[in-house]
């Protein structure tokens, strides 16, 4: 997983079948990030990083590699090189990242793909009863799943769509994440 630097939002590559119902489930993740500059054991509860660019608050939980999350259990501002966690469920290595994971609380959320990045109509739309929000609280913090289907890539033929997953609470339309979505024949690899 990247970041896209112009809108500094997680970039993440998907795969569909055409004709395949099986949900994506994402998690999403906030552009606030650390990198740890020594292992850390299982049960750590301080890690050493780099000067962080962003301040981090008591609470918030950073996601290692794709299922390692780790909550801090005290805030830390801007240019630190330590964090206070909680136990962490297992050890890390020096050189990996963790990445704050988004609370999607309140939100709701759209996944739309489309043949480029700008257009204006999308070819799949995933939204309402199709979405569902994962409680946040725990390491389930920034999942969603979003139902897609059949019938919503019958008529795709194989390529490389650009999707992208919007917030459209009331008053308030932003990216949270995006990537792109290789849509290929069922039964291919």
């Amino acid at each position: 997983m990247t970041t896209n630097r112009i809108t500094d939002v997680p970039f993440t590559h998907l795969r569909k079948a055409i004709g395949d119902e099986t949900p994506f489930e994402l998690r999403v993740r906030a552009p606030e990030w650390c990198q740890l500059t020594a292992d850390a054991a299982a049960a750590a509860t301080s890690l050493a990083v780099r000067p962080l660019p962003h301040a981090l608050a008591s609470g918030d939980k950073l996601i290692f590699g794709e299922n390692t999350v780790v909550t801090l259990s005290g805030a830390a501002a801007a240019g630190v090189v330590a964090l206070p966690v909680s136990a962490t469920p297992g050890p890390l290595s020096a050189g990996d990242v963790g990445q704050k994971l988004r609370d999607l609380t309140g939100f709701t959320l759209v996944f739309e793909a489309l043949s480029n990045r700008g257009d204006a109509t999308p070819l799949i739309t995933i939204s309402g009863d199709d979405v569902t929000i994962a409680t946040q609280t725990g390491i389930e913090r920034g999942k969603v799943q979003f139902t897609c289907l059949a019938a919503k890539t019958a008529s795709l033929s194989p390529s490389t769509l650009y999707w992208s997953i919007w917030r459209r609470n009331v008053g308030s339309a932003r990216p949270e994440a995006e990537g792109d979505l290789e849509i290929y024949e069922a039964g291919g690899l």
